[in-house]
This record gives C-alpha cells, sequence and structure tokens, in this order.
C-alpha cells in the first residue's frame, strides 16, 4: 500500500493506493483527518489583482480601500505606509484617497485591525500608464509591440491603408499582435500603411485609451 495527498479545487485530497489488490484487502476504509486548519484573512483590499497589486494613473485621484469581511467587526481599521498611519476609520471600511505621482510607484500600503488577532494584509499601488507602440515589417508579417503597464494587452483588427491615407480593408491579426501577411498575385496589392491599434485597460473618456502606431510596407 502507499499514501499520497494532493490539492484539487482548493481541497486537499487523501488517497490509498493498494497495489496488487487480493481477496485479503477486502473490507471497509476509514480516512481520519487530524490537526488540519486554515487561517482566513480577515481583512482584505478592495479593487486588486491577484498579485495584489493596485493600478492608478499618474496625477488623477486614486483611492485605496481596505474591508473586513462581512459580519466580523475588527473594531477600527488603518492604512499605513512605512508604519505611517494614512487614513483610519471606525466602520468594517477605511479609504485613503490620494492624487499619485512618479514617487508612489511601487509603494506598498499595509492594512491593519484594532484586534491585535487580525492578520494584517499588503496591497502594491503600481504606477498605469497607457502602451506606447512599436510597428515592425518583416518579409512575412507585421508585429505590434506595446510597452505600457499593466502589461496585459488587447489587440483589435489591423487597419490598412494607401500610402495617401485611403481605407482599404481590415485584417484579423493574432492575439499576440502579429499580422500574417497574405500571399497574392500580384504583391503590390498589399502594399501601404498597416495601423495596428492596442488597449491595456487604462480608462479614458469613451472607454479604454486605443493606442496606434503603424508600419509601411512598399513593393518596387
Amino acid at each position: 500500500m502507499s499514501e499520497c495527498s494532493s490539492f484539487f479545487n482548493g481541497y486537499e485530497k487523501f488517497q490509498l493506493n493498494i497495489l496488487d489488490a487480493s481477496t485479503e484487502d477486502d473490507g471497509l476504509y476509514t480516512c481520519h483527518v487530524k490537526g488540519f486548519s486554515v487561517e482566513l484573512n480577515r481583512l482584505r483590499f478592495l479593487n486588486h489583482t491577484n498579485d495584489n497589486i493596485i493600478y492608478g494613473p499618474k496625477g488623477k485621484t486614486c483611492s485605496i480601500s481596505c474591508t473586513s469581511v462581512k459580519g466580523y467587526d475588527a473594531g477600527e481599521l488603518s492604512i499605513l505606509q512605512n508604519d505611517k498611519i494614512l487614513a483610519t476609520s471606525n466602520s468594517s471600511i477605511v479609504t485613503f484617497s490620494f492624487i499619485p505621482e512618479q514617487h508612489d510607484n511601487f509603494t506598498e500600503y499595509r492594512c491593519v485591525g484594532k484586534d491585535p488577532t487580525l492578520a494584517d494584509v499588503q496591497v502594491q499601488f503600481v504606477l498605469s500608464f497607457a502602451p506606447g507602440v512599436e510597428v515592425v515589417v518583416s518579409v512575412n508579417s507585421i508585429d505590434c509591440f506595446a510597452h505600457g503597464y499593466p502589461k496585459t494587452y488587447t489587440f483589435y483588427e489591423w487597419e490598412h491603408q494607401s500610402e495617401q491615407g485611403n481605407h482599404i480593408r481590415f485584417l484579423e491579426g493574432l492575439q499576440n499582435g502579429t499580422l500574417i501577411l497574405q500571399t497574392l498575385p500580384q504583391q503590390y496589392q498589399i502594399g501601404g500603411k498597416y495601423i495596428c491599434s492596442v488597449s491595456n485597460g487604462i480608462p479614458g473618456v469613451n472607454g479604454s485609451i486605443i493606442q496606434k502606431g503603424f508600419g509601411s510596407l512598399s513593393f518596387i
């Protein structure tokens, strides 16, 4: 016999393997677990990523909020940075608002409760900015490179224009920003400007900010 354990969907699974089973192994098997416990955080920051990061744009008001789980009274909540108290609240939520500057990038904040048995939680603030766009033209493809933060990009349809800026067609590219060029009988037909449009979710006036860049392809 051999024993092993693994995690599945957040649960630990214990498994007993019986090798070369015979009638002697017939019977009822019972599993007993002792000393198994999980510590749950009763405090949490709002609007953070799975990596405990909160993104915010430079020069615009940003709010960092920490709350206690529903049904639990933390008594008093505070947000600290380098052990300096920035905001305090006697309710179930505390919020620190500020206008981020460059020196605030990658700053860590901590949320603590008055109850000494509460485990602190931490989050990191990272400045976000819309991506700059670089387009590189190759023989059989055109690549669109985005440089922004966060580094999670959505690439939209490419636009093919004439050298004079007239619309020709829209083209579907790959999710990584690469456009595979078609092979046509008259290769000059694929010449012109290719415009890449990309966003990383930074909010603008009418939705997310979409940045563009272009490269030119010509045949003689």
